[in-house]
């Protein structure tokens, strides 16, 4: 069970929150993250999330509920201790990201969902987490893609930088303009050392400087993505 350290009044920091319609048990001290509509879930790495807070009830979704029928109370603590593998005390200042309801790792996942910064080791299997502050997009870390299979990214992904050991040629699709606002970034890397191409499509009616999709086809070659409200721009790349 995860454990809170709120350093604002207890009642502030927390809140009701719809859950979506999987059939699932929550339970006290599960970590929650909230889905791109809005819901909350487990904080796991079956889908993008952002960290929302820790579960203070346990409520059952029976099979057949409608997205936010039900809602959970959720904590929303300035720090909070959780289960970590191989804790070390040089581990301070790393990022976390979720691995299951109640436990972080090193390692972004393929959706790079982001817990916090690591503050403190408390032992080998425990540490202290500032989760991340809901008020900076640019906080969401990293995320590593499948290298064989095509991707189809969301909002979430914004800020993100996204590593991408392709063994194949893949295709990511980048999320759609109308879920961006001016200003917001993507970062891609290709990480391994082939021929095989990684192409960045836009969405559906959307352009990348007026074309369709950006190629990165050499070991380390990267681009920078801006949108603009109406088109991403290219901010810098490098061919490999």
């Amino acid at each position: 069970m995860v454990s809170r350290i709120a350093t604002v009044p207890y009642a502030e920091t927390r809140r009701l929150w719809p859950l979506g319609a999987e059939a699932m048990s929550y339970r006290v001290g599960d970590l929650l993250g909230m889905t791109e509509n809005g819901y909350a879930a487990l904080f796991d790495q079956r889908q993008p999330l952002r960290f929302l807070g820790v579960s203070e009830e346990q409520v059952q979704v029976p099979p057949g509920a409608a997205p936010g029928q039900y809602r959970v109370c959720v904590d929303r603590p300035m720090l909070l201790s959780v289960r970590m593998n191989n804790a070390s005390p040089h581990h301070v200042g790393y990022k976390a990201y979720a691995h299951s309801r109640d436990q972080v790792q090193l390692q972004p996942g393929a959706f790079g969902n982001f817990a916090g910064v690591i503050v403190a080791v408390l032992n080998p299997a425990e540490v202290l987490l500032a989760p991340p502050q809901r008020s900076r997009a640019d906080a969401s870390g990293v995320r590593i893609l499948p290298g064989d299979q095509d991707q189809v990214l969301g909002r979430f992904a914004l800020y993100q930088t996204i590593f991408v050991p392709n063994t194949a040629p893949i295709t990511v699709t980048l999320p759609p303009l109308s879920a961006t606002q001016p200003g917001d970034i993507l970062r891609f890397v290709k990480t391994t050392p082939n021929a095989y191409a990684v192409t960045l499509q836009a969405a559906p009616g959307d352009s990348i400087e007026g074309l369709g999709n950006f190629v990165l086809s050499a070991f380390a070659s990267h681009v920078v993505l801006v949108s603009s409200g109406d088109l991403w721009l290219v901010l810098t790349h490098r061919a490999g």
